[in-house]
């Protein structure tokens, strides 16, 4: 990953090395893709609950360069039961990449399961952030 990643969170410590979007990856453009998809520039929000061994292992600066990579917007935290919450927003196709990276999670991490509800609104968000909301 590029930018600031830190405590072992770099695109170095993906599965085989790969980046999200390097070449041969199958990554997402920055410009979208035209076709027969939703239309350019429309967006949606999750709301995604991670169970399993996802504190403690950099799960929330993964999630944040993950979601930067792959231009989603939302927050992550850490809740008191030891799961991850999640809220993020971006297109439909960028948002379904994102979740496949979270089912798998960083190197450390185990996740036991994985419960999504969509957000009826989207949030104006600008960023991904850390947060403790």
């Amino acid at each position: 990953m590029s930018g600031g990643g830190s405590g072992g969170d770099s695109g170095s410590d993906r599965p085989g090395g790969d980046s999200i979007g390097g070449a041969g990856g199958g990554g997402v453009s920055a410009a979208g893709s035209g076709g027969a998809g939703p239309r350019q520039g429309e967006r949606i929000a999750v709301r995604l609950r991670l169970r399993g061994r996802v504190q403690g292992v950099g799960f929330r600066y993964f999630t944040r360069g993950v979601a930067r990579e792959l231009g989603v917007v939302g927050r992550v935290r850490n809740l008191p039961d030891g799961d991850v919450e999640i809220e993020a927003a971006g297109e439909p196709e960028r948002v379904e990449e994102f979740k496949t990276w979270m089912r798998q999670g960083p190197p450390g991490a185990v996740v036991a399961g994985l419960h999504e509800e969509p957000l009826a609104a989207v949030p104006a968000w600008d960023r991904f952030d850390i947060d403790s909301w």
